[in-house]
């Protein structure tokens, strides 16, 4: 460092001062001659290496204290900008918290518009059944016709005083405008039959008033069925496992009820009771579309040969 270079310097001074003494003392002593002259060297050389380090000391001291000026500087700016990020940071917060209890009071707000929106629905909902309950309460059933070239209906209910439709079937499948009334039949979900959904129980329904049809379509993923529909909202409830033939009969004997299913590749007769449960099939396949008529002694159908039968009320087998 400086001081060391300094201190080198003062030594090579003071053995260029003694090396000079000892030639003076000797001027014939060539050897002490030079080596006083290169003492001389050496002590103007050290005493340049000694300035050089001051001067360096100098320049790190100075840039030491810029550098140190500098770092004040940075840290006066650091702290100025962390106040101001402080002071943003609190009004953000603030911020926050307003909007936070704004949005608490909207919320409320529109919480109290929904439930009295609903309220509102509900009492017009109520109003709106029980004028449907006082139009419906003089009706009667019928069908009207949908597709004429298919022979599809459509349940309906009519006003018996004025003639007005007061409500329209969801079901407009309906084949060859046929539709028997059925009284107290099974309609929970059971192995012999599909149960379509679990419905409302409305009065007409308590006191199981239904209508046996030969509903759907096959079409869309759909097929053609026997099915119950309740005589409320006329909706299908029950459907048969079995598919039954699009231009089959339906017809009633007593507690039985006989239409055209399908059985493997081929169509038979087809015998249900009242909760559409499969009593017994023809051993015998039949056209789609044979008339079924049905005698105490024999039931007359054409085969698939286009042939009159008659088939054993008993066991639907070949007379």
């Amino acid at each position: 460092d400086a001081n060391k270079a300094q201190q080198d310097a003062e030594k090579a001074r003071q053995d260029a001062l003694k090396a000079q003494q000892d030639a003076r003392n000797n001027p014939d002593d060539a050897a002490k001659q030079q080596a006083a002259q290169k003492a001389q060297q050496d002590a103007a050389k050290a005493q340049q290496d000694a300035d050089k380090a001051q001067q360096d000391a100098d320049k790190a001291k100075q840039d030491a204290n810029k550098a140190q000026q500098d770092a004040a500087k940075a840290q006066s700016l650091a702290d100025s900008e962390k106040a101001k990020a402080d002071e943003q940071q609190k009004k953000t917060d603030e911020a926050d918290k307003k909007a936070a209890a704004q949005q608490e009071f909207a919320d409320q707000k529109q919480e109290e518009a929904q439930r009295e929106r609903t309220e509102i629905a509900k009492d017009q909902q109520r109003l709106l059944q029980d004028a449907l309950a006082v139009s419906e309460s003089n009706t009667v059933i019928g069908l009207k016709v949908v597709d004429s070239a298919k022979d599809l209906s459509q349940m309906i209910k009519v006003n018996v005083e004025t003639g007005a439709t007061v409500r329209v079937s969801p079901v407009s499948l309906i084949h060859r405008r046929i539709i028997l009334p059925v009284a107290n039949p099974a309609v929970d979900s059971g192995s012999a039959t599909r149960n379509i959904k679990e419905s409302v129980q409305t009065e007409a329904m308590a006191n199981d008033i239904y209508y046996m049809a030969i509903c759907g379509e096959n079409a869309n993923q759909g097929a053609v069925r026997l099915c119950l529909l309740d005589s409320d909202r006329m909706e299908i409830q029950k459907e048969s496992n079995e598919l039954v033939a699009e231009d089959s009969v339906l017809v009633n004997d007593g507690s039985s009820y006989y239409c055209v299913i399908q059985d493997g590749n081929k169509w038979v007769v087809g015998k249900y009771d009242k909760s559409l449960n499969l009593q017994l099939k023809s051993t015998v396949a039949v056209e789609q579309n044979t008339p079924i008529t049905v005698s105490p002694r024999a039931i007359v159908v054409t085969d698939s040969t286009g042939t009159i039968i008659l088939l054993n009320p008993k066991d639907l087998s070949k007379k």
